[in-house]
């Protein structure tokens, strides 16, 4: 009866609460794919914003570079929820679906490194508008996958993606 009392006390919540979305972090191909797809749909499709935040650590960032007028690279960190923000006001009205074409990773221990080449289509069987590399950085704990960063590049025709991260 003691352990019992000690176990409700000092398990977690979250653990002892199945999550809807506990089979997305159970591995990294999982974690990648419910990425992919709580981002994508049409305009008028709500996202799962819930299942989007469930996928992230605490202090987890995203972080997009650009380039600026003068041809200077930098860089945007947001987090989760600032990301949510940005892209329910800015993309309310266009089309979203980004694919994983091709990853190359490497995973040590409890952590986890992709480069994940992605296409961008803004209606589902539209033409490719952009392409890049999300690069994931992710790290397991006991229970499950999460994602620490993402930081991504859109190819240019001064950096197009090289074959070994293309799939070629």
């Amino acid at each position: 009866m003691k352990k019992i009392i000690f176990l409700l006390l000092f398990t977690p919540l979250a653990s002892m609460a199945q999550s809807p979305y506990a089979a997305d972090v159970q591995s990294e191909d999982a974690i990648l794919k419910a990425i992919y797809e709580v981002i994508s749909g049409s305009p008028e499709e709500p996202r799962d914003w819930e299942r989007f935040r469930y996928l992230f650590a605490e202090g987890a960032t995203l972080n997009p570079t650009l380039l600026t007028p003068e041809g200077k690279v930098k860089h945007i960190q947001w987090t989760p929820d600032q990301y949510v923000e940005m892209f329910t006001t800015q993309r309310k009205n266009i089309g979203f679906y980004e694919k994983e074409v091709n990853r190359v990773s490497e995973a040590y221990g409890n952590i986890y490194h992709a480069f994940s080449t992605y296409a961008i289509r803004e209606s589902l069987d539209g033409p490719v508008v952009r392409r890049g590399i999300n690069s994931f950085q992710l790290i397991k704990t006991e229970e499950r996958w999460y994602i620490l960063s993402i930081l991504w590049s859109n190819e240019t025709e001064k950096d197009p993606i090289p074959d070994k991260y293309a799939g070629k």
